[in-house]
């Protein structure tokens, strides 16, 4: 995919973000299969790439995989995990919590030479000043198999992805920050967290911000969106009642 240009008109992006929602659960041991996001520059050079390898043809080991181009292309990152389904039964820290029927929430981001690959709750970082400058214009999508494997995996696919451009001088027609069906979770019990599509977003929070409660008898909640606004938000508030 060659990334669409910007509200400017340009192509590529040097400080780059994508989300992605990836599913790895093999049903039965043995199988096999080969998941790949690479993100090059306009010549199809790689800049980056993350990915989901399962060579393990007896057992369910997989590996989660990150990847970086410039002068010297090679692995940054290698996670071992099993393609379960999420449910544990003994996999321990290996227990494929990222990657199941339920979660799949993963991204990459690219701020100038810093990169960051999403694993279990922090980004794993790379640092590659060759590519500070180099722009990410397109995105390739691969699934393929082990030749000498006719296992394939139960599972193995990409079930969303979005990009985006990050620190442009001048936005225009830009109406809302959140792409359409984004779920934002905002967690006050004491946790005071944003979750945006899965993934962490505490970035999100307006500086002051405070969690609130609801006092004692009968309040009166509004929930306030912006006037250009025609399709409101689905809001659903859950709050626990304790003993005072």
């Amino acid at each position: 995919m060659t990334l669409p240009a910007d509200s400017n008109g340009h192509v590529g992006a040097v400080n780059f973000y994508s989300y992605f929602n990836l599913f790895a659960w093999a049903t039965a041991f043995g199988q096999t299969g080969v998941l790949q996001i690479l993100f090059t520059d306009a010549n199809d050079k790689l800049v980056a790439g993350y990915g989901i390898i399962k060579g393990d043809m007896v057992g369910n080991k997989a590996m989660m995989k990150a990847w970086v181009g410039g002068n010297n292309p090679r692995e940054i990152a290698s996670r071992d995990f099993i393609s379960n389904n999420g449910e544990g039964n003994g996999a321990g820290s290996m227990n494929n919590d990222q990657f199941n029927e339920r979660n799949g929430s993963t991204d990459f981001e690219k701020k100038g030479a810093n990169f960051g690959f999403y694993w279990k709750g922090s980004r794993l970082p790379a640092y590659v000043p060759e590519l500070k400058n180099v722009e990410i214009s397109k995105v390739y999508l691969y699934i393929g198999q082990y030749p000498n494997s006719n296992k394939f995996m139960g599972n193995l696919s990409i079930r969303n992805i979005s990009c985006r451009k990050d620190n442009v001088s001048v936005w225009r027609d830009v109406p809302n920050r959140y792409a359409t069906g984004s779920k934002i979770i905002v967690d006050m019990n004491g946790k005071d967290t944003v979750v945006i599509n899965g993934m962490p977003a505490i970035q999100e929070k307006i500086r002051g911000t405070e969690p609130f409660s609801i006092p004692p008898g009968r309040s009166t909640l509004k929930i306030l969106q912006s006037t250009w606004n025609t399709t409101p938000p689905i809001v659903q508030i859950s709050y626990k009642e304790r003993n005072l």
